[in-house]
């Protein structure tokens, strides 16, 4: 029971020395927080008229300060009200991708952070970008599975990113998109596993990293860029010791890999084509359950860019009427 005060106790210091720029009046009962949102398209572009929902926090979710309403015609919003943390909103429109912004008013670099009651600063511009639904094709199976089993420790397997799967005997692949290699090396104290990825059995084949968007439900690039620096080799590396987990290189949650492969060159050996895709976020070994690979997104048109998914579209088309009918009916209730 000691213990358990002790660790309550621990937790309450840290919270108090982390947010020691916060008075406790402030974070009880709130300041004033101001924030002017400019939401632009992907060419900069003002947006007229997109719906802005969310809310202001406080501590009991009843004196939460409610936002609602859509941009002029410079494609601005002003939200104000009192807060004693953050403030969420969704950004919306019929004809782009749902866009979230959460702003948390005690990271601020302000100092003071608060002033005459108000969070720092005050009336700041927050530009939003509210990416078009342009051109989505279809590009991935929605209920397409992203773990596989594993294939024999230190060997090169095939893997076919089009289907799915392993390359036999281990699976029933097609064409070896990219050859992988996993070992596991056993260690005194614990182990050390590496990931050997290659598309070098193709020319030109290859993958280039990009960090996610993470404010958009539309989380890419539109379209794979060409002239990008493929390069045809990647390595991720853990090791497990008594001291813990040491993560030396791995794809992290917000990135992922534009690729290109199924190249085909001329007599000259120049490239004439090939098919892009995107792996998004998840390119790992689990220590239970296999491969986590994906999901994938595979263009199937022969040198076409676009990377622009069309189930990935249809949500967010979804995903605003929704919206729009629980606005009615919130509105409609309050009258």
């Amino acid at each position: 029971m000691k213990k358990a005060i002790m660790l309550l106790v621990t937790a309450f210091a840290l919270v108090l020395v982390a947010n020691a720029r916060i008075s406790y009046e402030v974070s009880i009962k709130g300041a004033l927080a101001k924030v002017k949102f400019r939401i632009i398209d992907q060419d900069g572009v003002p947006v007229l008229n997109a719906k802005i929902w969310g809310a202001f926090s406080a501590n009991r979710s009843k004196d939460s300060v409610l936002v609602d309403g859509a941009t002029n015609t410079n494609g601005e919003f002003t939200a104000q009200g009192k807060c004693n943390e953050f403030l969420r909103v969704d950004v919306t429109k019929e004809g782009y991708y749902h866009t979230e912004e959460k702003i948390n008013f005690w990271s601020s670099k302000a100092d003071p952070i608060v002033v005459d009651g108000k969070w720092q600063p005050y009336g700041e511009t927050r530009t939003v970008v509210l990416k078009r639904i342009k051109n989505p094709i279809r590009l991935r199976d929605p209920d397409a599975g992203y773990r596989y089993k594993y294939p024999v420790s230190g060997e090169w397997t095939g893997f076919d990113l089009v289907s799915g799967d392993w390359m036999p005997p281990l699976g029933s692949g097609k064409c070896a998109d990219m050859m992988i290699r996993y070992v596991r090396e056993p260690r005194p104290d614990g182990y050390f596993k590496s990931l050997d990825i290659s598309f070098t059995n193709n020319p030109y084949a290859g993958v280039y990293l990009m960090d996610k968007d993470s404010h958009s439900e539309m989380d890419s690039v539109y379209e794979a860029n060409t002239n990008g620096e493929y390069v045809g080799t990647l390595r991720y590396e853990f090791e497990r010791t008594a001291k813990g987990n040491h993560v030396i290189s791995e794809l992290g949650s917000g990135q992922y890999l534009v690729f290109r492969i199924r190249t085909e060159v001329d007599d000259d050996g120049n490239l004439v084509s090939a098919h892009y895709g995107r792996i998004m976020g998840a390119l790992q070994y689990l220590e239970k359950g296999g491969m986590v690979l994906g999901p994938v997104f595979f263009n199937p048109t022969p040198n076409d860019t676009n990377l622009e998914d069309a189930e990935t579209a249809r949500k967010s088309r979804l995903g605003y009427r929704q919206q729009l009918e629980f606005s009615k009916k919130r509105t409609a209730g309050g009258k």
